[in-house]
């Protein structure tokens, strides 16, 4: 028949053209859709120019209008220019693969150099059933005012549309979905470089097959919605997954065997009815805000791992944040996970009001190795822990992790509670509870004393009058393994059967299980290295019983 190879595909596809009749042959059927069944044009029969140098838009809506119930646009290897290309129930734009970079194999379109709308865009009725772009190395050029493909126009929504095998790179967004996403599938693409790799206003998109997001602003932003994210990659972005807005944001996901690597705001931001296993989040060399934010409640994240090098969350690995959506966020389940984040608070209670409380938390059975302190709260005053559950968790602290230097000169005097700063930053750099005292005092407990109240930057009371020499120079700061901040006496936290070891590398003091411990029950926890388990000074009818502490 005379046919001429034009196209071998993205490992799914392979797609033969007749030379003499121009025909499209498909030779392999791609799941989940019987490409099989499709008729088929080659862009190439309507004019299209291979050669990147003149604008193929034209060439590829003729090639689609002639399906005009649908079909397999065919893309031959090459290099195209092209926007405004239709998108329509049951059309698919299929290429030859990324192939190389410097375009000489593959299927390259690029948006033409002064662009005026979206490369894909829906052109349809208001509901969308099928269609897709697959195997396409796809360029925006670093634009932040056009999308990839957009389904923006489907406004009651779109059903089954595919993304696989893309290269999407330098757009706004490189999916913008439709008003109501139905299983829409994004599988085994790359988003590189845009200000939100895949933007999902309302609902239902699926990511059941491994994508990398890289560099982007989000690596998915929206609503998302009974969707499962699984197997996805984000790193170098500014949030791995975020919402859109306080009432577009992710509820009820699975998020299962993700990675977030080097994120420096967020790595996932959550909303209620969220389960978040097995996933690496990790910093090396970076900061980032938080690992986990957490804005609604009733959310579990088990096994997943924490890991950095040379970075901290500067608002823990998991925060619980009420203000987002000025709504509790309570019954979050944080279990047989592994924290190993120097400098980093495991977890970060961020309220800027009294009463935006913490309640039942179960923190259990997690290892917890050379972060900051098991939870801190923003601000100095605000935050409460109760009803909640902190059990069988083990944490190894090094001493400098525990205890760090002051900014500034701090003035420390003899017989009075008033403590003075230099150059210092208090109120960023402490919390009520944690404990002060001058470098050159000996490391004894008549040096060491609890901060009470922070009034500025520069001045704060400690809980009883310096007991040591005093003078002006640097100041030590460290705090207790466990401490609970709590505003009432109605704590109810119970902590059993802890192992809290940490090494004297660092002079500190402090205790294992420090804070507002009211009507709590602290049981069964040992403490290794520390001035005793379990601080009794602030516990109102608490029960407390058989905790250990050696030197």
């Amino acid at each position: 028949m005379g046919l001429a190879n034009e196209m071998q595909g993205t490992g799914r596809l392979l797609v033969e053209r007749n030379s003499e009749t121009g025909e499209c042959i498909l030779l392999v059927k791609s799941a989940p859709v019987d490409f099989g069944t499709l008729d088929s044009a080659s862009v190439t029969n309507f004019g299209a120019d291979r050669t990147g140098i003149s604008d193929s838009s034209e060439a590829f809506t003729d090639a689609a209008d002639s399906l005009p119930r649908g079909g397999l646009v065919v893309i031959p290897p090459g290099k195209y220019i092209a926007e405004g290309l239709p998108i329509r129930d049951g059309l698919y734009y299929v290429g030859a693969g990324i192939g190389k970079a410097d375009g000489s194999t593959g299927t390259q379109i690029t948006l033409p150099a002064v662009p005026s709308t979206h490369m894909f865009a829906w052109d349809g009725a208001t509901t969308g059933y099928g269609g897709g772009v697959s195997g396409c190395y796809l360029s925006g050029g670093l634009t932040t005012d056009y999308d990839c493909i957009t389904l923006a126009g489907a406004t009651v929504g779109s059903h089954r549309f595919l993304i696989e095998h893309n290269f999407i790179y330098g757009f706004r967004r490189g999916y913008s979905g439709s008003a109501d996403d139905r299983s829409v599938l994004i599988q085994f693409n790359n988003f590189w470089n845009c200000v939100a790799g895949v933007y999902v206003p309302n609902n239902h998109p699926q990511f059941t097959g491994w994508n990398d997001y890289r560099d982007c602003t989000y690596g998915i932003q929206g609503q998302l919605v009974d969707s499962k994210v699984v197997g996805q990659n984000f790193a170098y972005c500014g949030t791995g997954v975020g919402p859109i807005d306080t009432t577009h944001y992710p509820g009820r996901v699975i998020f299962s065997g993700c990675s977030f690597a080097f994120c420096t705001t967020d790595a996932l931001v959550i909303g209620p009815q969220c389960n978040v296993v097995g996933c690496l989040i990790a910093l090396t060399g970076v900061n980032g805000v938080a690992g986990i934010r957490l804005i609604g409640g009733n959310s579990t994240i088990e096994g997943c791992v924490f890991d950095t090098d040379g970075g901290i969350f500067t608002e823990g690995c998991i925060s619980f944040d009420p203000d987002y959506r000025s709504t509790a966020v309570n019954g979050a389940v944080i279990v047989g996970n592994s924290f190993r984040m120097e400098g980093s608070d495991v977890l970060y209670h961020k309220a800027s009001a009294s009463g935006r409380d913490i309640g039942s938390l179960t923190c259990s059975n997690n290892t917890i190795y050379d972060c900051k302190s098991l939870i801190r709260r923003s601000g100095n005053t605000y935050g409460a822990f109760s009803y909640s559950t902190i059990n069988g968790n083990t944490f190894r602290f090094e001493g400098s992790t525990l205890t760090s230097t002051l900014t500034g000169t701090i003035t420390f005097t003899n017989a009075s509670a008033t403590v003075t700063g230099s150059g210092s930053a208090f109120t960023t750099e402490l919390r009520i509870g944690d404990w002060v005292r001058l470098s050159t005092d000996a490391d004894t407990t008549a040096g060491w004393r609890r901060v009470s109240a922070i009034a500025s930057d520069t001045s704060l009371t400690i809980s009883a009058v310096y007991g040591a020499t005093g003078g002006a120079g640097t100041g030590y700061a460290t705090r207790d393994v466990i401490y609970i901040p709590n505003n009432n006496t109605v704590g109810n936290v119970i902590c059993n059967n802890n192992i809290a070891i940490y090494s004297n590398t660092v002079s500190r003091a402090g205790y294992g299980i420090g804070g507002q411990l009211g009507q709590s029950v602290v049981v069964g926890n040992y403490v290794r290295r520390g001035l005793g388990a379990v601080d009794t000074a602030s516990s109102t009818s608490a029960q407390i019983a058989n905790n250990v502490s050696q030197a």
